[in-house]
């Protein structure tokens, strides 16, 4: 279940299907709705939230893309697709973060996805990827040769459910991902 934020008056809740909206906070009139189209074989899951910058409001969808919509009114500004391979089983289920100017946010796969799941960073400007870090080591990555040999195919979990929490004064990201698997 989402929490709805409030910024300047405006309450945004996001709600299953895919929907964006704005109410006045006030008088609790519809300011404006947005809907993600979703394809037929894409089932609507359920996110812990969007996140507010500047004037966007960053939006995780059912079908593993990042957007950012007007805030005021609820017109699509950009729609990032996140890159994930040939995998169809990643999902992203938590609340994007806004740190730096970055829309920071994990994915969620389980024991499906192979090589495990990751962690992403949109620039907030030009919906660009930015970064990715990887929530399973990389053979030859610091501990990514602690696995008794077994391939990056064969290891998985490492799932992102939650946003992270961030330190400005060290300027660092920590985030709680679950348990790996295989």
């Amino acid at each position: 279940m989402m929490t709805p934020r409030v910024h300047d008056g405006v309450l945004f809740a996001y709600s299953n299907g895919d929907v964006v909206q704005a109410f006045d906070a006030a008088s609790g009139d519809l300011l404006w709705s947005y809907q993600r189209e979703l394809d037929a074989d894409t089932r609507p899951s359920s996110k812990k939230g969007v996140a507010i910058y500047q004037d966007k409001i960053i939006v995780p969808t059912s079908d593993v893309h990042l957007l950012a919509v007007d805030s005021k009114t609820g017109i699509l500004i950009w729609d990032h697709e996140i890159d994930t391979g040939d995998e169809i089983d990643f999902a992203i289920k938590g609340a994007p973060m806004v740190v730096n100017g970055k829309a920071i946010i994990g994915t969620s796969g389980g024991t499906a996805v192979a090589g495990g799941n990751f962690i992403i960073a949109i620039d907030l400007d030009s919906g660009e990827e930015a970064w990715r870090f990887y929530t399973i080591a990389r053979p030859d990555e610091p501990g990514g040769n602690t696995w008794n040999n077994l391939s990056l195919e064969d290891r998985t979990g490492g799932s992102v459910w939650s946003p992270g929490s961030y330190d400005p004064e060290l300027n660092l990201l920590y985030f709680g991902p679950a348990p790996t698997y295989r």
